[in-house]
């Protein structure tokens, strides 16, 4: 082989050497591999997820609660999971916080922000 091949990984660059380092008569295993001697179409097999963390919707919706996550959640469809709002639910008052926030801090949102994985909606109540 005298082509050579790079496959790029998750931001890593990987070469597999082609040469055989088989063991037999005058041959040793780790024998000498020749730089330009690479495998071409090496194949990965790749695993969908097949589930998500739930999040969590609470406060001032019908059915409070932890729900499965699937791509495109936004917080109007969460609330829509959850139930819908209360009646005196505010719709502007709603917060989220982030699951991989260490500081686990509530964030404002609107009706159109992303849910994610893990994520805490809360819906407080409106006093007016």
């Amino acid at each position: 082989m005298n082509r050579k091949s790079l496959l790029i990984v998750s931001a890593f660059l990987v070469l597999v050497a082609a040469t055989p380092t088989f063991a037999g008569p005058g041959i040793h295993l780790g024998a000498s591999i020749d730089p330009d001697d690479f495998l071409i179409g090496v194949r990965f097999k790749s695993h969908p997820i097949e589930e998500y963390r739930n999040f969590f919707v609470n406060g001032m919706v019908e059915k409070p609660g932890g729900y499965p996550f699937s791509p495109g959640l936004t917080v109007r469809k969460a609330i829509s999971l959850a139930g819908g709002f209360k009646e005196r639910a505010s719709r502007e008052k709603l917060n989220i916080i982030r699951d991989d926030d260490p500081t686990q801090t509530p964030r404002r949102v609107n009706l159109n922000a992303a849910i994610l994985p893990g994520d805490i909606l809360t819906v407080e109540e409106s006093f007016f």
